[in-house]
């Protein structure tokens, strides 16, 4: 935050209320539109799960061009600060109570033949994927693993979940692949938990909530395109190929080697947009190279009227 030497009273008063702590000095960064380096002050957010929650509350007492880096996830900026990616080769050290304690990679974010993990894959999706889920009366679900397909059928949710999680158990995916996974079934799966009060373990983290993303519709090329809001897993990847470009284009050797390089987490790149992945090569090169990354954009597109979009130059 770089604020004036008189209004470190009061992100020290709303620090403490949040249980943050903030810099005891200024810390020098570069400020990307002057070129000049900038006091600022680093807030130090104990709890990361709280993150967005504790940028609000400052928010609502300083005004959002004091903010720098507020925008980045926690994940992001791990990932960032320590030089590490997705599915990164190395040897990693734990403490007693599981904590990363130290990295020793022996692999580089742009290496084109790189090592990947030996990954157990799970797809689990509607048996009829030629129409939508949510279009069906009656779900029959199908699960593949280690060459097999199985079929899913049950005369009750009871029974529906307990072979999910006996084939869960069996294969215990490092990533589920699934077809309509976002919008209509894993949503389904755990609403039939919630209602039965039959646990489904679609997480490996048992007290690990699900993370879920908003829907969204946008227009392109002449027509209204509908996404599904993302839904996340703790201790695994959920992929649903109905949901991502990225995989629909290159499957999921395209996802690994864009969230290599992206250093976005798996399940949000498979989410995300070209677009979002170049940004954050950007980001990363900034927050790298101590460049202070403005938390809203301070200058947008000039706009235009309609017609100067096709006039030439001089016909008013």
């Amino acid at each position: 935050m770089h604020v004036m030497a008189g209004e470190r009273p009061i992100v020290e008063r709303v620090a403490g209320k949040l249980h943050c702590y903030a810099s005891q000095g200024w810390i020098y960064r570069r400020e990307i539109y002057s070129g000049k380096d900038l006091p600022v002050l680093e807030i130090l957010v104990p709890d990361t799960l709280n993150f967005k929650k504790v940028v609000r509350a400052f928010e609502s007492d300083f005004t959002y061009n004091v903010f720098f880096n507020s925008d980045l996830t926690p994940v992001q900026m791990f990932l960032f600060e320590n030089k590490l990616f997705p599915l990164a080769y190395g040897t990693y050290s734990l403490d007693e109570t599981n904590r990363l304690n130290s990295v020793e990679l022996e692999d580089s974010l742009d290496k084109v033949d790189f090592t990947l993990p030996p990954l157990s894959i799970m797809t689990l999706c509607p048996a009829n994927s030629d129409v939508a889920p949510k279009y069906q009366g009656i779900v029959n679900l199908e699960i593949s693993y280690e060459g097999r397909t199985y079929g899913i059928e049950a005369n009750s949710a009871e029974e529906l979940l307990d072979r999910i999680n006996d084939h869960l158990k069996r294969c215990d995916p490092d990533i589920i692949v699934t077809n309509y996974g976002d919008g209509m079934l894993l949503p389904w799966l755990a609403d039939l938990s919630r209602r039965t009060r039959i646990p489904i373990n679609l997480n490996r983290d048992k007290e690990a909530e699900y993370r879920t993303t908003n829907e969204s519709s946008y227009w392109t090329y002449g027509q209204i395109v509908h996404k599904s809001g993302g839904f996340m897993l703790a201790g695994r990847w959920h992929v649903d190929a109905e949901n991502s470009f990225i995989v629909g284009e290159s499957d999921l050797d395209g996802l690994y080697e864009l969230s290599r390089i992206t250093q976005i987490p798996g399940q949000e790149q498979g989410r995300s947009s070209i677009g979002t992945g170049l940004s954050s090569m950007q980001l990363s090169w900034a927050y790298q190279h101590n460049i202070l990354i403005p938390a809203k954009k301070r200058s947008g597109r000039n706009s235009k009227r309609r017609m100067n979009c096709f006039l030439p130059t001089g016909v008013g």
